[in-house]
């Protein structure tokens, strides 16, 4: 009985013996295999990146393959107290897994329109990377064939497709309802307008109560527009008032009475009535608005002959500040310097508000960088360089102020601009200038000069 239990034993350990031999041969093999397909991965990879910037073309295949050591034999390699033989380290990671090697064979296809100098440029570039020893009986073999590429899309290819059709499609649709439209719908429009037209005549040449009865009278009195707002119609009292009117009108108000100014307020634009109570006497503003206050039937005839009377005053009123101002700013920098100082002498507060508010090329250090680069979107960045480079002034002012991209591209393009003639100069700072005075009337940039 006890040599039976034995004998039962020694099998059970054999047959988990052979079990664990067995797992331990798979176990083996699939990291053999492992790493075979990473090194001929990696050296695929390696070899094609190199040809590619050698040959200075994407059409090239590369296949290696590596037969390796299987771990019996690298291990039977390895002698007790005996240093084991290695190779030379490849360049990366590579050098690691050469003495796993047993023989290399590699494969590259090129495009077949390649010389016989490239095709030896390959074979010693792949020699080198791979690490060819013919003596190992590595391989290396160079075909070239004949790589297909997409052709040209040509007019009649584009129609033959899908979306040249889908196109034709769409047009065409869009030509019929073209068609349509002109050809049947729009006549057939006119000939109900003309009808409805009729009828509605016919209506109002009917006696009076028989007017609504007829469909185009009913409809034309359905469909009648609600009267519009006077101050929107043309034909409305004061309706020629615009943004240059406003300085005149502002002179001629302060010696009106308080129902002409009253009268004006109403029929004017909000915001033109604002601008021109701004200015006038505190007691005549306080007694035109408290009209305005009240309700009023006025004289038609009245308000006619105030309106004819302010329009053709205001064609003849010369002068203010405004004008001078506009005047000035359009006038070359020696002139204006002239005017400015001629004018000083007579009425020095005058020329203190012309200066306020005319726009000079040292303004343009008062710009934030926000006003700067909605500048550059108006003028080229190379003009306002030009402008801003012969001062030194302005150069410390504004380029501390960018960002640091946009400071070395202006940076940049003051270094690489040339020195420009006066005239050519004298056009550019106008354009730069009446950028700045643009965006200012926009509300867009502020130029916030001392005493503003």
């Amino acid at each position: 009985m006890r040599i039976l239990i034995s004998k039962s034993r020694l099998w059970c350990a054999a047959v988990l013996g052979l079990f664990l031999l067995q797992t331990a041969a798979h176990a083996s093999s699939a990291k053999d295999i492992e790493a075979k397909v990473a090194l001929e991965s990696s050296l695929e990879k390696r070899l094609q990146s190199v040809l590619r910037e050698v040959l200075g073309s994407d059409d090239l295949i590369v296949i290696v393959n590596v037969e390796t050591l299987p771990e019996t034999e690298k291990a039977d390699e390895i002698l007790p107290g005996v240093m084991p033989k290695t190779s030379p380290a490849a360049p990366g990671s590579l050098g690691m897994t050469l003495s796993m090697v047993r023989r290399v064979s590699a494969t590259v296809i090129v495009d077949q329109g390649l010389g016989e100098n490239d095709v030896r440029l390959i074979k010693q570039t792949a020699s080198g990377i791979l690490g060819i020893a013919p003596e190992r009986g590595d391989s290396l073999s160079v075909e070239t064939i004949k790589f297909h590429k997409p052709a040209p899309v040509t007019p009649y290819g584009f129609l033959s497709s899908a979306l040249g059709i889908a196109s034709l499609c769409l047009a065409f649709m869009l030509l019929v309802v073209i068609l349509l439209q002109f050809g049947f719908l729009h006549p057939l429009l006119k000939v109900l307008r003309e009808a409805s037209s009729s009828l509605q005549r016919a209506g109002e040449s009917g006696p009076p109560e028989e007017k609504l009865e007829s469909p185009g009278a009913f409809a034309a009195a359905t469909l009648r527009p609600e009267p519009c707002d006077g101050a929107k119609r043309p034909d409305a009292p004061f309706s020629f008032l615009c943004e240059g009117d406003l300085a005149g009108l502002e002179f001629l108000l302060r010696k009106e009475k308080p129902l002409a100014v009253a009268v004006v307020m109403h029929y004017a634009p909000p915001s033109y009535a604002a601008k021109i109570l701004a200015v006038l006497d505190p007691q005549l503003r306080r007694e035109a608005v408290s009209m305005m206050a009240q309700v009023t039937q006025l004289e038609e005839a009245y308000v006619r002959e105030l309106e004819s009377s302010l329009r053709k005053r205001t064609q003849y009123i010369m002068g203010g500040e405004d004008k001078l101002t506009e005047l000035l700013d359009t006038l070359n920098r020696s002139l204006q310097i002239e005017l400015l100082q001629s004018l000083q002498s007579r009425d020095p507060g005058l020329v203190e508000r012309l200066v306020r508010r005319m726009v000079f090329l040292d303004d343009l250090a008062l710009l934030e960088p926000a006003d700067i680069k909605a500048l550059v979107r108006l003028v080229p960045i190379r003009t306002l360089a030009s402008v801003i480079k012969p001062s030194e002034k302005l150069r410390n002012s504004i380029l501390p102020k960018l960002a640091e991209g946009m400071r070395d591209w202006l940076t940049q393009e003051i270094d690489l601009s040339p020195n420009l003639p006066a005239a050519t100069q004298e056009t550019q700072h106008r354009q730069v200038l009446d950028a700045v005075r643009k965006l200012m009337s926009e509300g867009r940039i502020t130029l916030r000069k001392q005493g503003n």
